[in-house]
Formats: structure tokens, C-alpha cells, sequence
């Protein structure tokens, strides 16, 4: 994974989005636990492209279970079928607009709310 400084430190720190000179902090960190190496970005001379080690994917690897349950029981759990359906629009929208159509037409998995059988989620009734 590369990515411009900026946009890797936040998401390997466990924070939010914060201000530049936050990030300058958590990607020095991040290159010292050796999760990202850093280089100039020979295009773009205010850049510097921040690459994940194997290390660092190691730690995304370890910190998905909980990310997903968090995001599961934020987002997900208690919600209506309707309130399910407008979050997964949301989220259609904003893939397709970060990924381009094809690309999100490949990853997007089938819409649950219309693949299910006609009278439920069991089939009855």
C-alpha cells in the first residue's frame, strides 16, 4: 500500500483525521515501529509517499476484527431493513465516486434486500 503521508499515519495510528503536523508526529512514529517506510515524492516535491511494510500490514491484519466490530455495532446492528438499505446507498454512492463505476460494480456484493426471497428473510410467508 502506498499513499501520501497524510493520508496512511491516521488510519495505522488508530486516529482520526487531524491537522498536518499531527500526522508528520504519527508517521515518524510509524516509520520507527517500521509499519511505513517514507521517500520523496519525485513528482511532487511538498509530498512524501508513505509505503506499508509487512510489518505495518501485519497490524492492519491484527486491528480488523475489532475495527469491524465497532463498525458493525456502530453502524449496523439495531438499524431497520429500510435504515440498512439507505446506509448501503450511502455507501454504494461514496464507492463509486472514490473507485469509479467498474471498479466498484466488481467489489460492491449483491444488495441483501433484493436477493432475499419474496415474502422474508426465510422465505415464508
Amino acid at each position: 500500500m502506498r499513499a501520501q503521508r497524510g493520508k496512511v499515519a491516521p488510519v495505522l495510528s488508530g486516529q482520526g483525521r487531524r491537522g498536518g503536523a499531527h500526522v508528520v508526529g504519527e508517521s515518524g512514529e510509524l516509520v520507527q515501529r517500521r509499519w511505513v517506510t517514507r521517500r520523496p515524492d519525485e513528482h511532487d516535491r511538498r509530498s512524501t509517499i508513505a509505503t506499508l511494510t509487512e510489518a505495518g500490514w501485519d497490524k492492519v491484519v491484527a486491528a480488523a476484527p475489532g475495527h469491524i466490530a465497532e463498525v458493525r455495532r456502530l453502524l449496523i446492528d439495531g438499524r431497520t431493513p429500510e435504515q440498512l438499505a439507505v446506509l448501503r446507498d450511502v455507501g454504494v454512492s461514496v464507492a463509486r465516486q472514490s473507485l469509479g463505476d467498474r471498479c466498484a460494480d466488481s467489489l460492491l456484493p449483491e444488495d441483501p434486500w433484493t436477493a432475499r426471497p419474496a415474502g422474508g428473510p426465510d422465505g415464508s410467508g
